[in-house]
């Protein structure tokens, strides 16, 4: 009556993206439930500093993100973004956030519907040095049929563009 039905998709595209239904059957009845799989692609932003300017690089992101960036004390600061999407629907971020201290943090935040990169970069002097992570939007949900119980989740894949 209870258990655990695993799904391992490997080579993900964004074109796998949908819904998928699993359907299964034992002894005492049957059960299905669908499952929507969600895309996502992602890189790390990279951050330089030149002549009070701190601007910050991603070169892979799906979908359309929103940037971000706030001080120390998390004030929103006002950055310049420009986003440019290539044909096959990848967009690449660039930032520049000025004037900066030569001894301040910030924090950069690049977020669309399914994750979330979290950088803090440290301007000392004329050097930048930063640290990132990311966050991933998931849902559950706990369903129940007349045979079959089953947990199951939102699935989302990310997938890494070389």
């Amino acid at each position: 009556m209870t258990g655990n039905a695993s799904l391992l998709l490997k080579g993900v595209r964004n074109s796998d993206r949908g819904e998928y239904t699993c359907s299964i059957s034992y002894s005492e009845g049957t059960g299905e439930v669908n499952i929507y799989l969600r895309t996502a692609a992602f890189s790390a932003p990279t951050f330089t500093l030149l002549q009070g300017i701190l601007a910050t690089h991603a070169s892979w992101w799906f979908p359309k993100p929103n940037v971000t960036w706030s001080d120390y004390d998390g004030k929103v600061l006002l950055g310049n973004n420009i986003l440019t999407e290539s044909s096959t629907g990848i967009f690449s971020v660039v930032s520049t956030l000025q004037p900066v201290n030569n001894s301040g943090t910030y924090t950069c935040s690049i977020e669309n519907n399914l994750l979330i990169s979290i950088s803090q970069a440290t301007i000392t002097g004329s050097n930048v040095s930063w640290s990132t992570y990311f966050t991933y939007s998931t849902a559950s949900s706990l369903l129940a049929s007349t045979y079959l119980i089953t947990t199951t989740s939102i699935a989302l894949c990310i997938y890494y563009l070389i």
